[in-house]
């Protein structure tokens, strides 16, 4: 005897046609509510429920019909909005949506090498190394020496760690060493910065 489920429950899932905000925005400030709409089919006779999940936020009551209202947490980032539609034969359908909650604040943004202060030797070879971050994501990270932009790289899909290979061709002395961040969507900055040393080569006599 075969006492699969199925067996004595037959039946289908329901179909979710589409899961998506109201008014088709996906990016949103926090605090503001969303209405998200699923529309769902069942192949079955009867009602079909719904229950709601988010990885942030906070639902409205009630959570449990084909539309739903979700307060978008303080913090910045991307958050998942996940329905789960289920008929009465203990069918069910999964479906998930991303809404990006935008950060207002500047990224952070810390140099790591070389340290505040450091003594370096001119016209040698160094990896500057920085770390930077936006709940958002990073439009882009530049190196900036004595207020001028030297390079500048996309984001680090890998991480939060930005190297760059620079040359000390720069007079003796103090020099500013500077790493700037933007930010996603809304394009604020942040940056570190620090004072290098540079130690000139005297020339051979």
């Amino acid at each position: 005897l075969n006492c699969d489920s199925d067996i004595f429950n037959p039946g289908d899932p329901p179909v979710i046609e589409s899961l998506r905000t109201a008014n088709d925005v996906y990016e949103v400030n926090p605090g503001d509510t969303v209405t998200i709409v699923v529309v769902a089919t069942n192949p079955e006779e009867g009602p079909l429920t719904y229950r709601w999940t988010a990885t942030a936020g906070e639902m409205l009551l009630p959570s449990d019909r084909d539309t739903v209202h979700w307060v978008a947490p303080v913090n910045g980032g991307r958050y998942k909005i996940e329905v789960e539609v289920s008929n009465l034969k203990d069918k069910s359908s999964e479906d998930e949506v991303e809404i990006e909650v935008i950060s207002q604040t500047a990224p952070f943004v810390q140099i790591t090498f070389p340290t505040e202060g450091a003594f370096l030797v001119q016209f040698s070879n160094i990896i500057v190394s920085a770390s930077a971050f936006h709940a958002n994501g990073l439009q882009s990270v530049g190196l900036v020496i004595n207020d001028s932009l030297i390079t500048t790289q996309g984001p680090n899909a890998g991480g939060n760690t930005y190297q760059f290979n620079y040359r000390l061709d720069l007079p003796a002395g103090q020099n500013e060493l500077k790493v700037e961040a933007v930010a996603n969507i809304t394009g604020n900055t942040g940056s570190d910065e620090i004072t290098i040393n540079v130690e000139g080569i005297l020339p051979k006599e």
